[in-house]
């Protein structure tokens, strides 16, 4: 149920039900559009590495998604990121750093090397683009003006002034 308040008249209205950045619940468009910008995130390091390799084939491209993939899922969840997709703090860290640790980490454990290099790049290059849209999101928010709205009063003469 939503909570409910009064109009000027004392009359009950329904306060709307999300906002973008507000503290209700996101709707499903901003989850999916944070969703699919965490995925390009991924996949922009992705095609940096691949890039950096070049002939390494599709095999190469899957090889190094799926760990990053599957770890930005798993971040999701423990940071149950629907809930707050754009939050930098604790959603967009905790999406980040599960990303890129168990992402390396998968690699680890299935042999796919575990360069110094390649693990210091891709965890700037999270960083970068995971948490640099989550900021820009907050600082977007931060510079909106508020107050910007004109409200208008339908006058007794029938014409529509500003107040």
């Amino acid at each position: 149920m939503r909570p409910a308040s009064t109009d000027d008249s004392g009359s009950r209205v329904s306060r709307p039900s999300s906002t973008p950045l507000g503290h209700r619940r996101p709707r499903a468009g901003l989850v999916l559009l944070a969703t699919l910008a965490d995925t390009a995130c991924v996949l922009g390091l992705v095609t940096a590495d691949a890039a950096a390799h070049p002939g390494g084939g599709l095999g190469h491209v899957v090889s190094v998604t799926w760990p990053f993939a599957v770890a930005a899922v798993v971040g999701w969840v423990g940071a149950r990121a629907w809930r707050h997709p754009w939050r930098l703090w604790p959603t967009g860290v905790v999406v980040w750093g599960a990303t890129w640790a168990l992402g390396v980490l998968l690699r680890v454990l299935t042999d796919q090397g575990t360069f110094p290099t390649f693990q210091i790049v891709s965890f700037g290059f999270l960083a970068v683009t995971m948490l640099g849209w989550r900021g820009i999101v907050a600082l977007a928010q931060i510079l909106r003006p508020t107050g910007s709205r004109v409200s208008v009063q339908m006058e007794d003469d029938g014409v529509r002034r500003p107040r």
